[in-house]
């Protein structure tokens, strides 16, 4: 695993200040993962080509899992090893030192030293290779010790070299020693190496130095020595021990190489790492490193935590095999571009499976990509949370019904909390139910299943989720709603598979006022905390009781009969309710153009103005007061105001309420006072003096300029009456309790009236110093009440003798009467039922249609009418309320008689069904046409088969047809006039003969008759149509016929005239010029005059029988 990249440069820096020893580093998995120069001359192999490559291919056999345990156990291990070398194909063996590098306590991979001891020329990989053996170069021992000599200088220049015995002297040191100890030759040599022990090394890691040397082996590590100034340096240290022939130790040669520098580099780089993986360990984000591949190098333990994985789980892994449900995700997008672009990237997204909120920051760097995830759930959820609230208020004040608002409302909180459901319960006016008042759901199917919009709701506290809550009073959780009891929609909950809910009050004031409900697929998220409940039902219950108080002032600002306006300081007019405009009689869009100084009386004028200068000036905040308006009809209305500075800078709310009527009221009481003979009285204790108005003298018959004095009591009332007037006047000025007396009283005239009268105290420095009261003559009142306490007497007489039922109960339904006629139908006695509640007595009553209709009655003050058959007696009653201030007063009669008579109405009712069907078939039978049409469309709306027959249109077309489609043109005013006229017989009427067209084009006479008739509600027509067209053609022809019988009748009447005319001529001079007086003379005349009658009788009958040929 790679360090972080800060690490990898120090690393590299390091490694290639050590040019002496072949360097690299390798993962936890033996992958190759850094080269520095000296492993490149060393192995012949450059880091491109290496690095990413296993362990094995440095090694000829090498056991490295064994190796990583010891190191990763000791901090170090050393071994030998076959290594090989590429440029010269040998396998050399050399010497490996292993140290195993942590990330703080976390195991982050290995280093390795090599150095090579000696090549194997006895196993080369090639055995033909001519490099074999070095060795065999030097020809002779001159040439030998030429260059055993150059070695010894190189050595001396860049290693540090000292030789001790076996006894650990000193015996020689070159210089690079002397100069890095800072002591001389002389000073070191015979002295041992504990002059240059820094104590840095435990004794056991000496003691295995000295183990080691002793053996004859060679010892290599790392020493700690201090120089002559005190200062600490440090050598790679490398001991050969030097062996007689006896194979024991007789000297020591220890080279070394300064690491002072790679030492405090790589303390620093220790350090600097343990600072790096303290602080990405340490702070609250999480971190990841990538390579270029977006493999995991490095995370944090905050990476673990929050994504609930774990560290070995991740290490090595592509970053999208490890979350695949992130692909095409936002972090997806940002990472892509942060490595393609090299762009440093940040996004916000929510991981749904984490319930997680998170702000993801990329940097791009040489190596991959570094990674910083930040938690921000708490922050967002507060953030969503204020832009929740904030929409929640928004939408509250942008619309003004209750219903729409609270199911957008509903919208957010559903797209804010994920929830598949979501619903407001509101407490009903009377507090006894919750009803839904909205309802949002996430799509249709949960919709449909909960019937969303369809169904009215209402639940009682402590039933169901909603009452429950309601009752419980604080939020409630149901993890499986499927087995739930509470939740009692859990049928439509199963169906659609929702699983958990929750369920919250919403309060106002810590009055609950609803409840929120939420369902959920799966469990709820856990940023709905009980604390974002709380808020939300704050929140939302606030806004649902303003909203409901905003209403309800509107309402009440709409509907108060006394006038509200709001008044500008510069005395306009900003608003206005319906009761300004009725008082004053002008509409509000004058009003709101108008200012009050068009309105106020000019007399009051000049006041008004001052009183506003007051308001401007800030003088006053409040203001009572009594001026006079004009309308607009010029008559004078008087008004008390309350007039209050608002919240709105620079405008006043102000009530006025018209009170013309009471101060024609105060002069009138003025008058009545007088006439109602009210007068008034006064004892003024301290010196005994009573005073009496001119009133009070008048009541009592006294003179006006009588002086009265206390002892004039006794002559005005009875001894009783007097003992109860003396008690009521000491109680008031022992106690202060007034009194009211109502008793009869003595007149001067000896008359015997009734009076009230009332007495208060007057209290000065704690005691009673005065009694002052008032005095009525109520004798005409009194005398009233007596007659009407009689009346009531003879009232309930009425009622104990009417037939019809009564009873009457108070406002907390208590019986208060209850009539003969009620005890015979109830069986219940009167004594038994009086004073008792009304449903106590009759349990069985209780959610009956009387129940209803009685509540209904007491709780509107309506008054209501209905029948409901009694259970309890196995009746039917026709039952009045009548409503009153003292209760209700409730009239019953048995109808159980009539109810009898209606059933027996409804099966006359069938019967006259089945005989509707019978004239249906008739009509349809008839082989007449006959059709029905509605009289206002002229739409036809039903025919019989013989009108399709005779006229040759279906069915169907006649029903597409108005009565108009059958008439020729010119005939359809005459159709509309006959049917327009109101003087027609409702009942069957001929309406005369028309024209009609069949559908194939044929002219038809048709003699109409038709009556009015409901059809399926319409007003119509039947109409029954008989084709005359032969008829009248046959009624034609005889006209004709008759027309030439008249004229021949004519013709020959006036041949037989003219004859006639001159006979009746003659018979007249014959009697005028003095006729024959003979007896055959008269006679001869009388028999003409006698002929010519019958001529004119004969002519006058052939003339009227052609009349009547024509007429029939």
């Amino acid at each position: 695993m790679n360090l972080p990249n800060l690490n990898d440069q120090v690393f590299n820096a390091l490694c290639e200040q050590l040019s002496g020893e072949a360097i690299f580093v390798s993962d936890t998995c033996g992958i190759i993962k850094g080269w520095n120069s000296s492993a490149e001359r060393f192995y012949g192999c450059r880091a491109e080509n290496i690095v990413g490559c296993p362990l094995t291919h440095l090694f000829e056999s090498f056991d490295y899992e064994t190796a990583f345990q010891m190191a990763s156990e000791n901090s170090n291990y050393q071994t030998e090893a076959e290594v090989l070398q590429s440029k010269s194909s040998f396998v050399s063996r050399a010497e490996i030192t292993i140290k195993a590098l942590y990330d703080g306590d976390v195991l982050n991979g290995y280093s390795f030293y090599a150095r090579q001891l000696h090549a194997a020329v006895d196993e080369p990989k090639k055995k033909n290779n001519p490099d074999a053996n070095r060795l065999s170069q030097f020809e002779n021992q001159e040439q030998a010790a030429r260059e055993l000599s150059a070695y010894k200088y190189a050595l001396d220049e860049a290693a540090i070299v000292a030789v001790t015995d076996q006894t650990g002297r000193i015996v020689h040191v070159n210089e690079y020693f002397c100069r890095i100890s800072g002591y001389s030759g002389d000073e070191l040599i015979g002295k041992d190496h504990r002059l240059i022990n820094s104590g840095y090394h435990e004794a056991k890691y000496i003691q295995n130095l000295w183990k080691t040397i002793a053996n004859g082996k060679v010892w290599r590590g790392e020493l700690c020595n201090r120089a002559k100034n005190g200062s600490i340096y440090w050598v790679a240290t490398t001991i050969v021990p030097f062996l007689n022939s006896e194979g024991k130790p007789y000297q020591y040669v220890a080279i070394r190489y300064d690491i002072t520098a790679l030492k405090l580099a790589d303390e620093e780089l220790t350090r600097t790492n343990k600072e790096i993986s303290d602080l990405l360990e340490s702070i609250n984000d999480g971190f990841a490193a990538l390579d270029k591949d977006l493999r995991f190098t490095y995370i944090n333990i905050r990476i673990c935590e929050m994504f609930r994985k774990k560290r070995e789980d991740l290490l090595g892994r592509s970053i999208w095999d490890a979350f695949p449900e992130y692909v095409e995700s936002a972090t997806f997008k940002a990472i892509r571009k942060a490595a393609g672009n090299h762009t440093a990237e940040i996004t916000e997204e929510y991981y749904g499976q984490l319930n997680l909120w998170q702000e993801t920051r990329i940097y791009p760097n040489e190596n991959g990509l570094s990674i910083f995830v930040s938690d921000i759930s708490d922050r967002k959820s507060i953030e969503l949370q204020r832009i929740l609230f904030h929409n929640i208020s928004a939408i509250f004040n942008q619309q003004d019904e209750m219903s729409p608002s609270l199911r957008n409302v509903l919208a957010e909180i559903l797209q804010f909390s994920k929830a598949s459901l979501a619903e407001i319960w509101l407490t009903s006016a009377e507090r006894g139910h919750l009803y839904q008042a909205a309802a949002v759901a996430s799509d249709k199917l949960v919709a449909d299943a909960f019937e969303i919009n369809t169904a009215e709701l209402l639940t009682p506290a402590g039933n169901g989720f909603a009452g429950s809550t309601w009752e419980y009073g604080d939020l409630q959780y149901i993890d499986n709603l499927q087995t739930s009891a509470k939740f009692i929609r859990r049928d439509a909950a199963q169906r659609v598979g929702l699983t958990s809910a929750i369920c919250s009050p919403l309060r106002n004031n810590n009055e609950i006022n609803g409840v929120i409900l939420l369902a959920f697929e799966g469990p709820a998220p856990q940023f709905l905390t009980r604390v974002l409940f709380a808020q939300l039902g704050s929140h939302l219950g606030a806004e649902i009781k303003r909203k409901q108080l905003k209403r309800e002032l509107q309402q009440i600002f709409e509907s108060v009969p006394d006038m509200i306006c709001t008044i500008g300081l510069d005395r306009s007019i900003k608003r206005v309710n319906r009761a300004m405009c009725d008082i004053l009689g002008y509409d509000e869009k004058f009003l709101l153009n108008a200012t009050i100084d068009q309105l106020i009386h000019p007399d009051d004028l000049e006041e008004s103005k001052l009183r506003m200068k007051r308001f401007r000036e800030g003088e006053i905040d409040t203001l009572h007061f009594e001026n006079r308006y004009v309308t607009r009809t010029g008559a004078l209305v008087h008004l008390n105001w309350t007039v209050k500075k608002s919240s709105e800078k620079g405008v006043l709310f102000a009530v006025g309420k018209e009170i013309t009527e009471k101060k024609e009221l105060a002069y009138l009481l003025t008058k009545a006072s007088e006439m109602a003979r009210i007068g008034s009285w006064e004892v003024n204790l301290a010196n005994n003096m009573v005073f009496w108005s001119d009133i009070a003298n008048q009541i009592v018959e006294m003179p006006p300029e009588h002086r009265p004095s206390r002892s004039d009591a006794e002559f005005f009332y009875d001894p009783e009456t007097l003992k109860v007037v003396n008690s009521a006047m000491e109680k008031v000025a022992s106690t202060g309790e007034p009194f009211d007396l109502e008793m009869e009283l003595n007149t001067a005239t000896h008359r015997k009236i009734w009076v009230r009268v009332q007495g208060e105290d007057e209290f000065k420095g704690g005691h009673c110093h005065k009694i002052y009261g008032s005095i009525q003559d109520i004798d005409k009142r009194k005398r009233a009440e007596l007659e009407a306490k009689r009346f009531l007497e003879e009232r309930n007489t009425i009622l104990e003798s009417i037939g019809d039922g009564f009873f009457s109960v108070d406002k907390n339904w208590r019986v208060s009467y209850w009539n003969r006629q009620a005890e015979e139908d109830f069986k219940v006695d009167k004594e038994q039922i009086l004073h008792r509640d009304f449903w106590s007595c009759f349990p069985d009553a209780v959610n009956t249609v009387s129940f209803s209709e009685l509540k209904t009655a007491m709780s509107t003050g309506h008054v209501r009418r209905f029948e409901a058959f009694s259970k309890i007696v196995g009746k039917w009653f026709d039952i009045s309320v009548y409503p009153s201030n003292n209760g209700l007063s409730v009239f019953f009669k048995d109808i159980s008689v009539r109810k009898q008579a209606e059933e027996q109405l409804a099966v006359q009712t069938q019967a006259l069904a089945l005989s509707e069907q019978r004239y249906s078939d008739l009509f349809q039978m008839s082989p007449l046409p006959k059709w029905v049409f509605d009289i206002n469309t002229f739409e036809f709306l039903e025919v019989n088969q013989a009108a399709v027959l005779h006229y040759g249109y279906s069915r169907d077309e006649f029903l597409q047809m108005t009565i108009k489609d059958i008439r020729p043109e010119s005939e359809i005013d005459k159709v509309q006039a006959v049917i327009a006229d109101k003087s027609r017989k409702e009942f069957q009427c001929c309406a005369g003969v028309f024209t009609h067209l069949k559908k194939n084009g044929e002219r038809i006479e048709a003699e109409i008759t038709s009556s009015l008739l409901n059809y399926n509600g319409r007003a119509a027509r039947l109409v029954l149509a008989i084709d005359v067209t032969e008829r009248n053609r046959h009624i034609e022809e005889i006209q004709q016929q008759n027309k030439r019988l008249k004229d021949i009748s004519w013709m020959q009447s006036h041949i037989i005239r003219g004859p006639l005319s001159r006979l009746m001529g003659l018979i007249y001079l014959m009697n005028e010029t003095g006729p024959d007086e003979s007896e055959i003379f008269t006679q001869i005349t009388s028999y003409i005059n006698e002929s010519a009658k019958e001529l004119d009788e004969v002519i006058h009958d052939i003339v009227k029988n052609a009349d009547l040929n024509i007429i029939q």
